[in-house]
């Protein structure tokens, strides 16, 4: 049992920096993980499985996560997320209010958000606008 508030938090960072590096490194490589806003803390991870809403350094909705709570708190995209800001291996989506409360809706009741992908397709991801400058 936790014996102060605020203790998940630290056993979350705790179990993030143990995870892996070989295991995360593809995943922190991978380009899908979708930043919300610069505003906010809150990315999507579009996974294999469906999308995964992540709060930096605090919530994945993996199943892997919601797993480990009665253990050690962490999963890999928690990991793998901190070496992909590190890397700049992430894609950038400013998305207005209301795009990122439906994203995160579909995210979390479906699993796989049309919203998002919608948005990725017609908005200039920062990936993508660091590809034009290059040319």
């Amino acid at each position: 049992m936790r014996e102060r508030p605020g203790d998940i938090e630290v056993d979350i960072a705790e179990n993030v920096a143990r995870q892996d590096k070989k295991r995360i490194l593809p995943i922190a490589l991978s380009l899908r993980f979708i930043k919300l806003s610069d505003k906010h803390k809150l990315w999507i991870y579009i996974g294999h499985k469906g999308d995964y809403v992540v709060i930096e350094r605090l919530y994945c909705s993996c199943s892997s996560f919601i797993r480990s709570l009665t253990r050690k708190p962490g999963c890999p995209h928690l990991a793998a997320l901190e070496e992909a800001k590190r890397l700049g291996k992430y894609r950038k989506l400013e998305a207005n209010p209301r795009d990122i409360e439906q994203i995160l809706w579909e995210s979390l009741n479906t699993k796989l958000s049309t919203t998002l992908r919608k948005l990725l397709k017609t908005t200039p991801t920062a990936s993508q606008e660091d590809k034009h400058r290059k040319q």
